[in-house]
């Protein structure tokens, strides 16, 4: 788990973009889960497009809705059926989570941290062909 430190919670909003470096069948959901909750309340917030594990920069919401109370969970299915070699591919592969803080007032962003996918994050299914990949970062 990551942890994403805001500077101004209070007047400021959140975004997200998640770059795949993955050609093939890939599909990216981005959800918002209860932090502090035994069964925790889960909203998906946006999805990728089919075939394509790649968000472009959205705005997840305003940051006091996030912080200390919901945390961004982010999975990635990738189809590994073209893949030969699944631990080099494992270990060579790059996913991107860029979060910013913003008060949408021109110049610079609040906050903003990239992130990398880390193995730890990931689950390949017994015959290899599906990984999946999620990545949490709680709100501060």
């Amino acid at each position: 788990m990551e942890t994403f430190v805001t500077k101004q919670a209070s007047n400021s909003k959140l975004f997200l973009k998640v770059d795949v470096d993955f050609k093939d069948l890939a599909r990216t959901w981005v959800i918002k889960e209860e932090s502090n909750a035994t069964n925790p309340q889960k909203v998906l917030v946006k999805d990728s497009k089919p075939g394509d594990g790649n968000i472009n920069f959205f705005e997840i919401g305003e940051t006091i809705t996030y912080k200390d109370i919901n945390k961004v969970v982010i999975v990635t299915y990738l189809d590994l059926q073209k893949i030969t070699d699944t631990e080099a591919f494992m270990k060579n592969l790059v996913i991107s989570y860029y979060l910013v803080e913003d008060d949408d007032v021109p110049g610079n962003f609040i906050e903003s941290k990239i992130y990398k996918c880390k193995k730890s994050e990931m689950v390949v299914s017994a015959q290899k062909k599906i990984l999946l990949i999620t990545k949490i970062i709680e709100i501060k």
